[in-house]
């Protein structure tokens, strides 16, 4: 019985808001209802609950479409002989050579259908192959680094620079004439 689980939840007013499909992973009710665990309350209470949901009303018709259509389905017979060729097909195909056998599964695909998906895998591979970094045309993209300045600091740099230059002139003027003197 369902009736205090998470399954039954939500089915106590047409509310839907409080509908198993709008509710995460309760929609498990319907597979109870359909397959007949449900208890006849729990199940009077989902059919109560569909009347006045659409979405659900919609699931449940769709479940009873889906019963309704495995009830009135009649499986062919099976001849009479059906046996005795599964045996014979089995036989001879044990009487295959191993290469045979173990190609089987491409036969059903005929050879004129599989040249150009074989020829485009080939095409692929090509440009691939030709692509990559081991030929000796490719060349690698270096990455770029970008670094963040500080305009402020740039700027207190570049005065920093401007002073060194400017003593460096000074220093050379003076070696300049003591070097006259």
């Amino acid at each position: 019985m369902h009736t205090g689980n998470s399954v039954t939840n939500g089915l106590h007013s047409p509310d839907p808001a409080q509908c198993p499909l709008q509710a995460g992973g309760e929609a498990v009710i319907f597979l109870h209802w359909m397959e007949g665990s449900l208890n006849p309350e729990e199940s009077a209470l989902l059919e109560r609950h569909a009347a006045a949901c659409p979405s659900c009303h919609s699931v449940l018709q769709g479940h009873q479409a889906v019963r309704s259509a495995l009830d009135d389905w009649q499986p062919e017979e099976v001849s009479p002989d059906f046996t005795r060729k599964l045996y014979a097909a089995i036989a001879q195909e044990r009487r295959l050579p191993w290469w045979k056998r173990a190609l089987a599964w491409a036969a059903p695909v005929p050879a004129r259908a599989a040249l150009p998906l074989a020829a485009s895998c080939l095409l692929l591979l090509g440009a691939i192959l030709f692509q990559s970094p081991f030929s000796p045309g490719f060349k690698a993209k270096q990455p770029v680094i970008v670094e963040r300045v500080d305009v402020e600091q740039a700027d207190r740099s570049l005065d920093d620079l401007n002073l060194l230059r400017e003593l460096h002139e000074e220093l050379k003027l003076e070696g300049a004439t003591a070097g006259n003197l």
